[in-house]
């Protein structure tokens, strides 16, 4: 971290956040939501600690552009058969992906004792993050 960003009021690093393109902001928002669960992560129990890290994983970024060519190709019905499997292939990679976060989301409300909801909610989730 550079001395000027370091010497930056929260107002300041406001300031600036509220110039980023959204894409860039949501990027932004999930990068310290990261940070934040890692630094809360410190003073957890092992179980909490290690469903959290499974919960912020991400999806591949390559196997996500080319879920959306595909997808694009699929409406355009301009798909061939090989291009069909590999979309049907990495639909179910992402299903999978995804549900095992959901599984993670559900063990961790149950030992904080919340509901699912508040629990993606105290984290900062929200599903599909994905599109």
């Amino acid at each position: 971290m550079s001395s000027a960003t370091q010497n930056m009021s929260q107002a300041q690093i406001l300031d600036a956040v509220k110039q980023l393109p959204p894409s860039e902001l949501e990027d932004f928002v999930n990068q310290v939501l990261v940070f934040q669960a890692k630094k809360r992560a410190n003073n957890l129990p092992d179980a909490e600690t290690r469903l959290i890290k499974n919960i912020y994983r991400k999806f591949s970024a390559e196997k996500l552009s080319l879920l959306k060519q595909l997808r694009e190709k699929l409406a355009a019905e301009d798909l061939s058969e090989n291009e069909y499997e590999n979309l049907a292939s990495l639909t179910d990679s992402l299903e999978e992906f995804h549900a095992q976060r959901m599984k993670g989301l559900v063990e961790l409300a149950k030992i904080r004792g919340l509901s699912l909801e508040a629990t993606m909610t105290q984290l900062g989730i929200r599903f599909p993050d994905y599109d």
